[in-house]
């Protein structure tokens, strides 16, 4: 009996126990799933994308689970989240903080940043 693990990029692990059988020879497809990837934009009076703005992404427990810089259009990627509810914190002007749920595939997330607390919500 052997355990069987596969790894692929921006894919969740997986991992069998598989026993051989006495030909020495056995077949066994795997199915990964793919990891999330947050992707999203920082902005400032609704249209103006900010760019070097830090983009920290926090598990259910508050813990740091990955971050992030905003690129010169004001755009980040968070990629190889597992599912979940993250708070996104984008630190630039004051810091905003938003609610996302990440599930599979390519999540989409803009944050506003700003002085109005109103405006500071996030957008989707």
């Amino acid at each position: 009996t052997y355990t069987l693990v596969a790894v692929a990029y921006h894919m969740r692990p997986a991992a069998v126990a598989l026993t051989v059988p006495d030909t020495g020879s056995l077949h066994h497809d795997i199915d990964l799933e793919p990891m999330a990837i947050l992707v999203g934009s920082a902005w400032v009076d609704g249209d103006r994308p900010v760019a070097d703005v830090q983009i920290t992404v926090l598990d259910a427990g508050g813990d740091p689970a990955a971050t992030a810089r905003t690129d010169e259009q004001g755009r980040y990627l968070v990629p190889d989240l597992p599912a979940g509810e993250y708070t996104v914190v984008a630190r630039g002007y004051p810091p905003v903080a938003s609610q996302v749920s990440v599930t599979r595939g390519e999540i989409t997330h803009d944050v506003t940043l700003g002085y109005d607390s109103e405006e500071s919500m996030h957008r989707r």
